[in-house]
């Protein structure tokens, strides 16, 4: 059991399972999972191929050219998941542009580690995406890996999932992320909460318990 959780920590540490995950969040745990231990080769995870057309990573440098770039519904709907998302989101966090997509992150002057398979980029917590035929949201927090159940989900992806079926609403959910088409789809209390239960130091102590070992750490 303690294996299979190790294996299901690490995993949730990028997003998988999800056409066009970004490859540089993909390999370092396919590399980890893929090493043998005492007891014999760990199952290695297999994992679409990244679908970057689908994905639609934009070039914008900020959120507001993001914005700008899409069309008006998408628009609508993107901003308004954002201004929840920013309202909800504990001191500590930044949004910047990351990997093409809205993220919120821990930045550097806080985490000078970085995320571990490119500790140039800040710590991701979440992201928000427009896709080709829906808007996802990216819950790297509520994935985190750091309580697996024995169902394989995380104590956080768990009450995630029961909450925003608790509103009546259809969810629509991957490995990592909530997809929708319409912000009446969204149960927008149940994204604030996650935010809100997520303080920054608590994400940090929970992706250094599954991280791979690197140099750094946070700041003391």
């Amino acid at each position: 059991m303690i294996r299979k959780n190790l294996e299901h920590a690490a995993l949730a540490w990028v997003w998988p399972h999800m056409d066009g995950t970004p490859r540089e969040w993909i390999e370092p745990i396919e590399r980890a999972c893929a090493k043998d231990d005492d007891r014999g080769p760990v199952r290695r995870p297999t994992f679409p191929a990244p679908t970057i057309a689908g994905m639609a990573s934009s070039p914008a440098s900020t959120v507001t050219r993001y914005l700008a770039g899409l069309p008006d519904d998408r628009r609508d709907l993107v901003a308004g998941v954002r201004d929840v998302v920013n309202a909800n989101l504990p001191a500590g966090y930044q949004e910047t542009m990351q990997y093409g997509m809205i993220g919120w992150s821990v930045p550097h002057e806080l985490y000078p580690a970085g995320y571990h398979s490119d500790p140039s980029q800040p710590l991701p917590l979440a992201a928000l995406a427009s896709q080709k035929q829906y808007v996802s949201l990216y819950l790297m927090g509520t994935y985190c890996g750091c309580a697996v159940e024995e169902s394989g989900e995380s104590a956080e992806s768990t009450w995630f999932r029961e909450a925003w079926l608790a509103t009546g609403r259809k969810l629509n959910m991957g490995k990592s992320c909530v997809r929708f088409k319409k912000l009446d789809d969204v149960a927008l209390d149940v994204v604030a909460e996650a935010f809100r239960r997520l303080p920054v130091d608590e994400y940090i102590a929970r992706y250094e318990a599954v991280r791979p070992a690197a140099n750094g750490g946070r700041k003391r």
